[in-house]
């Protein structure tokens, strides 16, 4: 439907106990932790049982980087066991990136994940041995740009193979004028691409990869609509 017949809200509902959920991912959140909010408990159902794009507008403090991880949660419950499948996530400041680094160096680690930061320190040598190494890769737009930019014919294959998940933080900031919206808007689209390639070749049956999920949030996206939909998520995955 046109933008203007989609309008995205979070339903009253009950919130989801996480009791609800498997038992091999429960663990990620605190024993005290009760229950799901009413954004969470929203989306939940589609994080955790389909690939689909998402794009969600909810106010700061709505419990966002639940969403991410539970999204995550879904490659821990699907992959196979040792599965190289890897995860990316845009933060667009690096004092954010280092702060979900930490937290989640630490919760993913028993559940066998690496996460890794990709800095601007990195070498285009030495962040393909971090993308090698890690599951989870932590970046900003920009770095990010950077190694995906000029895809050298290891680069192309090896990403698309591996790369099942794309989570984008203030996504919002795509419109915002100057060199960061741009940078955020050519990684957005080279990732959509990819991931076309990927499902086609999936389609053909050829061992391109199963293309990837992309996942975008903020708390300031009044035209969350026409975002969602660039991204690639259908009206329902609109919130």
């Amino acid at each position: 439907p046109p933008p203007s017949a989609v309008t995205p809200s979070v339903h009253a509902c009950r919130t989801v106990p996480l009791s609800s959920l498997p038992a091999r991912i429960r663990a990620l959140w605190p024993q005290s932790w009760q229950s799901f909010n009413a954004v969470q408990s929203t989306v939940l159902e589609r994080c955790l049982q389909s690939d689909d794009h998402m794009c969600v507008a909810a106010p700061t403090g709505a419990g966002k980087t639940g969403i991410f991880e539970l999204c995550i949660s879904r490659l821990i419950v699907t992959a196979p066991t040792g599965s190289e499948c890897k995860s990316v996530y845009l933060a667009p400041l690096k004092a954010l990136r280092n702060e979900r680094l930490r937290d989640w160096e630490r919760r993913f680690a028993p559940f066998g994940l690496k996460v890794a930061a990709l800095t601007g320190d990195s070498t285009s040598a030495e962040g393909f041995n971090i993308i090698v190494a890690a599951n989870v890769i932590l970046t900003t737009p920009e770095k990010w740009d950077t190694m995906t930019r000029g895809m050298s014919s290891r680069w192309g294959p090896f990403l698309l193979q591996r790369l099942r998940l794309l989570l984008v933080d203030e996504i919002h900031l795509v419109a915002e004028a100057g060199g960061r919206g741009s940078t955020l808007e050519a990684v957005v689209t080279r990732m959509k691409h990819l991931s076309t390639v990927a499902e086609r070749g999936a389609s053909a049956g050829s061992a391109g990869g199963c293309g990837m999920r992309m996942v975008g949030v903020s708390a300031t996206m009044p035209n969350v609509v026409d975002v969602g939909l660039w991204l690639g998520a259908v009206p329902e995955n609109i919130v």
